[in-house]
């Protein structure tokens, strides 16, 4: 019923889609991409729109992952010490050495930046993000009937972090602010504001019935492993104990060194040179695959991650009505990790996370090195005329965005709010 309701909305409102994504050019341009959301956050376009004559922004609505981290477990090296091994028993090439060298370097600068922790890297994009909202959007922070910005984050120290660094930057810019923090774990707003999203044991317990580990080796087997054998192996043979998992294991090996992105530094090299476009490419389809099945809205998901998303919607929703009506908060600020917001970009179905079919096909329609990078954001921006008539535009990554289900209002990408809460309201209803 929801559904049909949603699809008679969608026909009267005039469906189309609107610059429709790309994840082939996308992945193409930056090799960094491939590693999906172990992918740094990166600011591709940030340029604004103008608003229609006579409005004026007022309010912003902002959730994000926490910024660029390394690895959280130790685990995650485990194949970096099986090519240790490997090394300790002269099977390794001298380049095959040389990427040895590079994943240890990279499994101790992780080390030594905290096994989870917020990177020095996660903290400039974190503060690179805030002092960008201050500058886009000075009338939001400088309207001094609304001194106050909202903050809910997690406990997890990464995310903490990062809402401390967001916020610095925009205090540094008006010291005037009142900025008001509430974690998920001390306060019963908060965890109302920002209520992690989980499976029902019904959900998972369908879940868990889907085998996606045909279409893993089907990706894998793929590729054909003897430049990677020759490339590694003395004889280019490889060990009898990876025999039948060749490319799993090289998988592994580039998952271990993926986070290399996440630190700032000069000093190491890139794991990315070890492997072709057409290796990166499979590894990558994995990765996307994946993620989507157990964050986004595929065909085998159902999308019950996504639905379960409506509690944060619906708070959005709540949160922002309350500023169009007078509250005097300038700015509610949400900070959490991507599988709560990776959900919520494919409940709304913003450009790149609005296809839901199978995940075998999803790197066709989307990737989450675009939508849940580190630091990966969902920006709302509230503009009001003299009428009192309000507008919004929405921005993933901080680059202006559309919902291609629903046609904007005004040059492209600004959406008439009364409209576009109908909209969100359809999708939340049970």
């Amino acid at each position: 019923m929801i559904l049909n309701t949603i699809l008679i909305f969608l026909l009267f409102s005039g469906r189309q889609i609107d610059r429709s994504f790309d994840p082939e050019a996308f992945l193409a341009s930056d090799r960094l991409r491939y590693a999906g959301n172990l992918h740094h956050y990166e600011a591709i376009d940030t340029s604004v729109t103008s608003a229609p004559s006579g409005y004026k922004a007022f309010y912003l609505s902002h959730i994000s992952r926490h910024g660029s981290r390394g690895h959280f477990l130790e685990y995650h090296y485990r194949y970096v010490d099986t090519l240790s091994r490997y090394d300790s028993q002269g099977l390794l090439t001298d380049e095959a050495k040389q990427y040895l060298k590079l994943l240890v370097d990279i499994r101790n600068r992780n080390y030594a930046e905290g096994l989870g922790l917020l990177s020095g890297r996660g903290a400039w994009e974190q503060s690179n993000i805030g002092r960008r909202a201050a500058e886009h959007y000075p009338e939001i922070f400088t309207d001094y009937n609304r001194p106050n910005v909202c903050c809910y984050h997690t406990v997890v120290p990464r995310v903490v972090s990062s809402m401390e660094n967001f916020t610095a930057a925009v205090a540094a810019e008006y010291p005037g602010l009142s900025i008001h923090k509430y974690d998920n774990e001390s306060s019963a707003h908060a965890r109302r504001e920002l209520k992690t999203l989980a499976y029902s044991e019904r959900q998972k317990a369908e879940l868990d019935k889907v085998d996606m580990i045909p279409f893993r080796d089907s990706l894998m087997h793929s590729i054909d492993s003897t430049r990677l054998l020759k490339k590694t192996f003395i004889g280019g043979k490889a060990p009898s104990s990876i025999n039948g998992r060749t490319m799993r294991f090289f998988y592994q090996l580039y998952k271990a060194g993926s986070c290399r992105q996440c630190f700032m530094t000069d000093t190491l090299g890139w794991v990315e040179d070890y492997f072709t476009d057409k290796e990166l490419r499979a590894f990558s389809a994995w990765i996307n695959a994946n993620q989507f099945q157990i964050w986004g809205w595929t065909a085998e998901n159902k999308g019950y991650k996504a639905h379960n998303a409506a509690c944060i919607l619906e708070n959005i929703v709540r949160d922002a009505d309350a500023a169009v009506n007078g509250a005097d908060t300038c700015a509610t600020l949400r900070f959490t990790h991507d599988a709560d917001v990776l959900p919520l970009m494919c409940l709304i179905g913003v450009r790149g996370a609005d296809w839901h079919g199978s995940y075998k096909h999803i790197g066709e329609h989307g990737h989450t090195a675009y939508l849940m990078r580190m630091a990966g954001n969902l920006q709302m921006v509230f503009y009001r005329n003299g009428k009192n008539d309000v507008i919004v535009k929405m921005l993933v990554n901080e680059e202006e965005t559309v919902i291609p289900a629903l046609k904007p209002d005004y040059k492209g990408v600004f959406y008439k709010w009364s409209r576009l809460k109908k909209y969100f309201e359809l999708l939340t209803k049970k």
